[in-house]
């Protein structure tokens, strides 16, 4: 009977001890040439290093996204997606639609696998303006998970 009851403490204080932690990654997204329109890309990718040793063959959960966008301020109809890709480049992103030059956060891609394949893109659409456009500054996304 004791060992039963050590065994179910000692599985309960294993299964207590998630930890949740976060990954800042912070990319400028390129110029874009404007024919008709075009789509300026941020990337966020990640890698081994990002994450704690002992999160290594841990299942991880994604927690939420924060981020924080850039604009092309001479190019005024743009419009701006936050796009996970759980699965690397193999499968199909999940995108939200977001403003530019703004800052929040979404909860849309829990629930989904987060590895180290795992990536976001910020899209920045443009539809005409000034050529070539330039943003103005760099996109940031935060990561936090669990482990």
């Amino acid at each position: 009977m004791k060992k039963i009851i050590f065994a179910t403490l000692a599985l309960t204080s294993t299964l207590a001890m998630a930890e949740d932690h976060s990954i800042t990654k912070v990319s400028k997204p390129g110029q874009v040439n404007i024919v008709k329109d075009g789509v300026g890309l941020a990337f966020f990718n990640l890698r081994f290093g990002d994450f704690p040793k002992a999160s290594i063959g841990k299942e991880k959960n994604l927690l939420k996204i924060e981020w924080e966008t850039t604009s092309y301020p001479e190019n005024p109809d743009e419009k701006v997606e936050l796009c996970y890709y759980p699965h690397g480049s193999l499968r199909q992103e999940t995108c939200n639609w977001i403003s530019p030059n703004t800052r929040g956060e979404t909860y849309a891609f829990n629930e989904q696998k987060f590895e180290t394949y795992s990536y976001a893109v910020i899209k920045h659409h443009i539809n005409g303006g000034k050529q070539p456009a330039r943003s103005a500054a760099q996109d940031k996304v935060i990561f936090h998970y669990s482990y």
